[in-house]
């Protein structure tokens, strides 16, 4: 998305829509997706692209901000090209710190809830985290496994949807059409693409010529 609007230009149209429903999270284990309820759910993959980085954050807050809920974990997978491109990761660190795996905020019996990774397909030397485009063997190690008690959210550019995670999870054992949530829907009714980013609704007209419009 944000390549896309640093592509506009004077004239160009966004058209902004939302917040959809799509998925709800209704806590201590239950959502609600395309209107059907689903329960037992205690294990959350989370795969986020650049800015797609908007709706996961929503779960990851609402998850974490239940102080009834200490069930239901969390596995996140951020990828960026660059670590200065990672949003909100002030605010990723600060949950990690206070409810992540490792983190010496952890005591007693209170229990982690969150795992955090990150990959860049452009690291420094110094980079600490997974490096190159997702793969497989990273989705293996940094998803929960395939179960009736865990899905798998998404939110990114559509090429890393469709030809890495989608085909990557299936081989994986995962069945995406019952486990896994895409924050992207195309409408083959029309001739322009969707995209959903949390509470927004995108549609980009590009105004090619006097007369010609595409839908992107």
């Amino acid at each position: 998305m944000t390549v896309g609007f640093h592509e506009l230009i004077v004239g160009d149209t966004v058209d902004f829509k939302g917040p959809l429903g799509s998925f709800i999270w209704e806590g201590k284990g239950n959502i609600r997706w395309k209107d059907v309820p689903r329960s037992g759910i205690r294990h959350i993959g989370l795969i986020c692209g650049g800015s797609g980085i908007t709706p996961i954050l929503q779960v990851l807050r609402t998850v974490l901000d239940d102080e009834e809920d200490t069930e239901t974990q969390l596995y996140l997978l951020n990828v960026n090209r660059t670590e200065t491109d990672i949003l909100c990761r002030d605010e990723l660190e600060a949950l990690h710190g206070l409810h992540g795996h490792g983190s010496p905020a952890i005591t007693g019996e209170r229990k982690a809830q969150i795992r955090v990774n990150y990959t860049l397909s452009r690291p420094s030397p110094q980079w600490p985290f997974s490096t190159g485009r997702i793969n497989d063997a990273m989705l293996e190690a940094h998803m929960p496994p395939p179960s009736g008690d865990a899905v798998i959210l998404t939110c990114g550019p559509e090429p890393m949807i469709q030809h890495t995670v989608k085909p990557g999870l299936t081989r994986l054992g995962w069945d995406i059409s019952k486990s896994l949530v895409v924050f992207y829907e195309e409408d083959p009714r029309h001739t322009y693409q969707s995209l959903l980013y949390g509470h927004l609704h995108i549609r980009r007209f590009v105004n090619r010529g006097p007369n010609d419009h595409v839908f992107h």
